[in-house]
């Protein structure tokens, strides 16, 4: 329940806090677009960050397989 309260009080305050004449940055003036976007947005970080740690992960299962095989 607490994680919940934070969660809205989070999206609330972003909400309020909005740049008002950025031209890179549209303005929301329906709290639930805004809130929809926003978790768009966190969820378009939270892939792309998954996608980084597999490239990552990938990456050092290619050199320790190089690694094992370089061994005599």
């Amino acid at each position: 329940m607490y994680m919940k309260q934070n969660s809205w009080g989070r999206l609330a305050a972003a909400y309020l806090q909005q740049p008002i004449f950025s031209p890179h940055k549209p303005i929301f003036w329906n709290p639930f677009t805004f809130i929809r976007n926003e978790r768009m947005q966190l969820l378009e970080r939270c892939y792309q960050l998954d996608y980084e740690a597999e490239i990552f992960r990938a990456r050092l299962e290619l050199y320790w397989q190089e690694c094992i095989l370089a061994i005599p």
